[in-house]
């Protein structure tokens, strides 16, 4: 019965997970969320398999005593209350994937009709060059000839000039693509006037129950500077000033959720650090003293921020 509603309440906080970042305008990987979202529903079904045994158990053992227990078991747990809320999120869910399928859609059309309108370019250029050709012939006028060359040298130049526009345009949608397909991040280091190390205690997976840098994903159009000390205010209920980048952190596998890249900065406190309590993504958050960041089994590649950050030797 325990491992049902571990099982159910960690598919409620990734389904929660999941409908934030869909919604939030931050990094979205369709693709991503269709496999977490297959993954999550074959566990469901796994819990519903076993949640159908112990029904049965209601129903037919006729041991009072072992019923009666597993009643109150039901009910102490809210299992009931639980499964509907999965259920319910799962919908919710689907019907933010139809959104982003639509949007999606409609970016891909959106880019199938500017290749198009280029297509109709070349196409006019193709007709240009076969009335140079008609005009040549009405003004008998030779190959040779100062105005047949000039003509010529102009519809030349005109569908180079397209197809370099051509060019231009597909490589910039291929880079834009591939943009929209990295999620952008943040990682905040902030020091204490004692030398302390600002860590949070992840509630959410990947990485849940593990200490990491406060930070979080940038959201859709957002500054990426404003972006740290929204996270950080948000996680840690600090305000913070950023000093100077550490670096950029684009390492294939860094983040299971997909390919997110980050970037750290190192902060300093505004406030007073006995404001600093754990909110939003944070279940905990704790001062570590230099020496023993060393020792911690850091998130992601946070480890590798404090040590080019010279915090750890």
């Amino acid at each position: 019965m325990r491992a049902v509603l571990f099982a159910l309440r960690s598919i409620n906080q990734s389904l929660d997970s999941l409908f934030l970042k869909t919604r939030s305008g931050a990094f979205v990987n369709i693709e991503i969320v269709e496999d977490k979202i297959k993954n999550l529903g074959l566990l469901r079904g796994l819990i519903q398999t076993r949640l159908s045994v112990i029904y049965n158990e209601l129903d037919y053992n006729r041991r009072e005593h072992y019923t009666s227990v597993l009643k109150h078991l039901i009910n102490e747990f809210e299992l009931k209350d639980l499964v509907n809320r999965v259920n319910d999120k799962f919908k919710i869910i689907e019907a933010a994937l139809q959104e982003l399928y639509l949007q999606k859609s409609k970016e891909n059309q959106e880019r199938t009709e500017k290749g198009l309108s280029l297509l109709n370019l070349l196409f006019g250029a193709g007709i240009l060059a076969d009335l140079a050709g008609v005009i040549l012939i009405a003004l008998s006028l030779e190959e040779s000839d100062l105005p047949s060359i000039l003509l010529h040298s102009l519809i030349a130049l005109f569908i180079i000039g397209i197809l370099v526009i051509t060019l231009g345009y597909y490589i910039f949608l291929r880079y834009k693509i591939k943009e929209k397909e990295i999620g952008k991040a943040v990682d905040a280091i902030i020091e204490d006037n004692e030398g302390n190390i600002v860590l949070i205690k992840r509630k959410y997976p990947p990485f849940k129950d593990f200490y990491a840098l406060p930070g979080g994903l940038v959201e859709k159009g957002e500054n990426i500077k404003h972006a740290l000390i929204r996270e950080v205010k948000e996680e840690t209920n600090l305000d913070v000033q950023i000093i100077k980048k550490i670096g950029y952190y684009d390492e294939e596998g860094r983040d299971p959720r997909g390919p997110i890249h980050s970037t750290a900065y190192k902060c300093r406190l505004k406030g007073n650090v006995s404001d600093m309590k754990s909110r939003d993504d944070a279940i905990d958050i704790i001062l570590v003293p230099r020496r023993r960041l060393k020792e911690m089994d850091l998130a992601f590649d946070h480890k590798k921020i404090l040590t080019d950050a010279d915090l750890i030797e």
